[in-house]
């Protein structure tokens, strides 16, 4: 598995690093727009097949994913004057998006009718979420990301009730040093400038400029908001078995066995960002400090996995959750 998120990451490295060179050769030089097309519907697509040997539907998927790529790339960074076949692709793309868009929502509806009915069954939101993206997309990277967007636009859209998470012992940290008030402060904050920024936009550049910045923070609103539910929401929960780390829907998830966890204990001073830590406090403070044993692999929110010491928590019952952990450590 860890190779093949390794594989995963070199390549979609290699498709931004050929975007980025695309996009200053067509700066610099006047390059025939054939040979971007080459690259993303041919070259990419090989190498891909070459790296991961998919079946064949999964790899016509994603030869459609490059190629649709790379003509809005091609959309973006080619000059008018060395534009020989791309008006033509344009059109296509039109064509294309209005037959993509209705499969895409079709696919949204799918996953949100499988998560209802999943919820009906036992109520785990997280648990039926993820089963509903996995049975459609498998387990890979777009998976991943799918899952978390579905997670964030969940809790963005709608406010979950009488769910239940795994474990059996569950801690909030919606009320550690104000965490969540200061979310919704924040909130609040970017509301009230969203329209004087808009005016502002509006008279001093252009209507345009001013509309695409709205736009943009309404966007990102989508996710402060699904950060405050999900804060609210999802707490931190052990069971006799394992640890299971949530926190917003903006961190990535973790499921730690017992028998990984070396030591608990409460802190109070500064955890500074470092490799093999990981820091859960949105706007709280951190008071517990989890130690892992040597060689542990953490999935982030791609999946990737990667080398884990220490995690420090922000709880609001610290000193409860500590005594009820230590029960299964050691």
């Amino acid at each position: 598995m860890q190779r093949y998120w390794n594989r995963e990451t070199g390549f979609i490295g290699s498709v931004v690093l050929m975007a980025a060179i695309y996009a200053m050769a067509f700066r610099r030089i006047a390059l025939p727009d054939w040979m971007l097309l080459i690259d993303f519907s041919i070259s990419l697509p090989l190498l891909h097949y070459l790296l991961f040997r998919p079946a064949l539907k999964k790899w016509l998927i994603r030869w459609a994913q490059l190629t649709g790529l790379g003509i809005l790339l091609g959309s973006v960074i080619i000059p008018e004057s060395s534009r020989q076949i791309w008006p033509w692709l344009e059109m296509l793309k039109s064509a294309a998006m209005a037959v993509l868009i209705p499969v895409e929502l079709a696919v949204m509806g799918g996953i949100a009718y499988a998560v209802w009915k999943l919820m009906r069954l036992d109520g785990n939101i997280d648990r039926a979420l993820q089963a509903a993206v996995e049975k459609r997309l498998g387990e890979s990277v777009s998976a991943r990301l799918a899952l978390w967007e579905a997670r964030i636009w969940l809790y963005a859209l709608f406010k979950p009730r009488h769910t239940r998470y795994t474990g059996d012992q569950h801690f909030t940290y919606a009320k550690n040093n104000g965490n969540a008030s200061n979310q919704l402060g924040f909130i609040f904050a970017i509301l009230f400038e969203m329209p004087l920024a808009h005016m502002l936009l509006h008279f001093t550049w252009s209507p345009k400029a001013a509309w695409i910045a709205s736009v943009l923070s309404v966007w990102t609103m989508g996710y402060l908001v699904a950060e405050y539910r999900a804060t609210l929401a999802r707490p931190v929960s052990i069971d006799c078995d394992n640890l299971y780390i949530r926190c917003g829907v903006l961190s990535a998830d973790a499921m730690i066995p017992w028998h990984q966890i070396q030591s608990i204990e409460a802190i109070r001073k500064t955890v500074r960002r470092q490799p093999g830590v990981r820091r859960y406090k949105q706007m709280g403070e951190l008071n517990i400090a989890i130690h892992l044993q040597p060689g542990v692999l953490l999935p982030d929110l791609i999946g990737r996995m990667q080398h884990t010491r220490q995690i420090c928590l922000g709880l609001d019952d610290a000193e409860g959750f500590i005594k009820a952990a230590s029960v299964n450590v050691g």
